[in-house]
């Protein structure tokens, strides 16, 4: 009961679970979750109350492909968000809710909705709009506006070496490769030379998706350097796909 009442504990529980969904079952957290999130009262913590609500929809909702329970527990987060008038919680929302958008094919709607925070040329002011730049550029690679695209990621990259931020440094990276190996003018010796930087990273924090996105943009620009390497790239994934399921 401890848990619950005492906000230090409450707190600490919260980020316990946030961290647990790198190497837990997913749903066992989802119920977990939701058991602490029926003690919760929102006067008391506004802050972590917005948590539990992102928690639910932006991290564990989002991560077992349940995707209307993820947007249900989003939009609750959302809303609670600018009822409370935190516009970087808002943001925080907004990028996991464009993600969703661009999955469905909607990155028009995507565009538009973080536009409502960050444009391309926007200063950013908080980490969360740093993040939010981040799913501005994929949206642009997904809409094939390579330039802007390319702009955005490079001004990710920037901010995110000057704020020492090597999670989403990676991620500009690996958006740079993606988006130079999609375009009519790839050039590849860079876009391997993007990958390999984004993978230094990725190995160095173990960040096992980050790997394996990294190679599927090699394995693509590679099948047009070398037809023998698509074997051997094939191979590689399936075995890093491997291990993640067990």
């Amino acid at each position: 009961e401890q848990l619950y009442t005492d906000p230090v504990l409450l707190h600490y529980n919260i980020r316990r679970i946030h961290h647990s969904m790198f190497f837990a079952p997913v749903k066992s957290l989802i119920a977990e979750a939701l058991e602490v999130f029926t003690h919760m009262d929102e006067n008391t913590s506004s802050k972590d109350y917005n948590e539990m609500l992102f928690l639910l929809g932006g991290n564990l909702g989002v991560l077992s492909g349940d995707f209307q329970f993820a947007e249900e527990w989003l939009s609750k987060a959302d809303a609670f968000a600018a009822k409370i008038g935190n516009r970087d919680f808002q943001s925080r929302s907004a990028r996991k809710k464009a993600d969703l958008l661009c999955l469905a094919g909607k990155e028009k709607d995507a565009l538009d909705l973080i536009n409502e925070f960050v444009t391309i040329d926007t200063p950013l002011n908080s980490r969360y709009e740093i993040y939010l730049l981040g799913a501005l550029a994929e949206t642009y690679r997904q809409l094939n506006e390579i330039d802007k695209a390319v702009y955005s990621f490079n001004k990710l990259l920037s901010v995110t070496q000057l704020k020492g931020l090597s999670g989403w440094l990676c991620h500009a990276y690996l958006g740079l490769a993606h988006t130079i190996q999609i375009s009519t003018e790839a050039d590849y010796q860079k876009v391997l030379a993007y990958l390999s930087q984004a993978d230094e990273i990725y190995k160095r924090t173990g960040q096992a998706w980050g790997i394996i996105n990294s190679e599927i943009v090699r394995f693509s620009a590679m099948k047009s350097i070398d037809i023998s390497s698509i074997i051997l790239y094939h191979s590689f994934l399936f075995c890093q796909y491997q291990k993640l399921g067990k």
